[in-house]
């Protein structure tokens, strides 16, 4: 899908390659869930002991995958994909394939829109100082792109970003920052402009 599939391991700086799981199970799913829960719960109680505050923890904290997995089970336009190394699952996105554009060059243009998008927590900077892979949230956004021009959509792509991200998709090349979303909680809605001839 992508010619580059690595992330890069924080305590050797050394690449380690990565498989793409598309459409995943609701088993795969759940047991993900199951870890990554397992996981987070840990660092809460491990911060809580030591009495900082858990009010810089990441505001997606709260999502429950099994919970996604289950509430879309069936339906068509939508599909879990994910990366794994190592036999963990190291980041995961739901992407929706229904969506069209709303920049004035691809305004109506059918797009690949991120409807959820999260690294393992041991790869989030705000809960590990030192997380193990860096790179997850850029590869799967590369992956998105790839799946666009799969399927005919030029590597357009639409997201909302949660307030902590918005730092990340403005670095992104091509993304372009349409602002607050009064439709969808107030949040920026993010678009990657369509692929030119000379890309």
């Amino acid at each position: 899908m992508v010619s580059m599939l690595a992330l890069i391991r924080n305590s050797t700086n050394k690449i380690v390659e990565v498989e793409v799981i598309s459409n995943l199970s609701q088993s795969v799913i759940e047991a993900t869930d199951d870890v990554w829960l397992e996981f987070q719960r840990g660092l809460i109680l491990k911060v809580q002991s030591t009495g900082n505050s858990s009010e810089s923890f990441p505001e997606h904290l709260h999502w429950r995958w099994s919970q996604k997995a289950r509430s879309y089970e069936g339906r068509s336009g939508y599909e879990f994909l994910a990366v794994r190394c190592e036999e963990r699952i190291q980041g995961m996105m739901l992407l929706d394939y229904t969506r069209i554009g709303r920049l004035p060059k691809q305004a109506s243009l059918p797009l690949v829109y991120v409807d959820y998008l999260s690294a393992a927590p041991w790869n989030l900077h705000l809960l590990e100082n030192s997380p193990e892979f860096r790179g997850v949230g850029r590869l799967l956004i590369t992956i998105a792109e790839a799946k666009s021009r799969e399927l005919g959509f030029q590597g357009r792509l639409g997201l909302h970003s949660l307030p902590q991200a918005e730092g990340f998709y403005r670095r992104l090349p091509g993304m372009v920052d349409l602002g607050s979303d009064s439709q969808y909680y107030g949040l920026s809605y993010f678009e990657g402009e369509q692929e030119t001839e000379e890309k």
